[in-house]
């Protein structure tokens, strides 16, 4: 069954570990990745690793890069957002000083 979204609808973001030269150097590094639903468009950003200052920063720059945030994003378990998980499709967030994190992450417009 073929899945169809509508423009905005829903973002994808998960992060991967990579293995990079810099300077001569191999080191690991994080790869925040976002991907729209509905053109498939991509954006990635690289950090030295995954921190929850990181989740937001990543997301910030994806949303200033897209012009605007999905109405819905999905994601895979991500330890720095998801502290536990419960039976079913319910989670338990980890909570920033300033507040429910994807509340600070999403506070722009939305794609349209």
């Amino acid at each position: 069954m073929p899945l169809s979204f509508a423009p905005g609808e829903v973002g994808q973001f998960d992060w991967s570990y990579e293995h990079v030269v810099l300077g001569g150097v191999s080191q690991s590094i994080k790869l925040a990745h976002f991907r729209l639903a509905c053109s498939r468009q991509m954006f990635a950003v690289a950090y030295p690793r995954e921190t929850q200052e990181m989740v937001l920063d990543a997301h910030a720059q994806a949303f200033a890069f897209f012009g605007g945030v999905p109405q819905k994003m999905l994601y895979d378990n991500l330890k720095t957002v998801v502290e536990t998980v419960f039976t079913g499709k319910e989670r338990h967030c980890k909570k920033r000083a300033s507040g429910n994190w994807p509340a600070a992450a999403t506070s722009t417009a939305a794609i349209t």
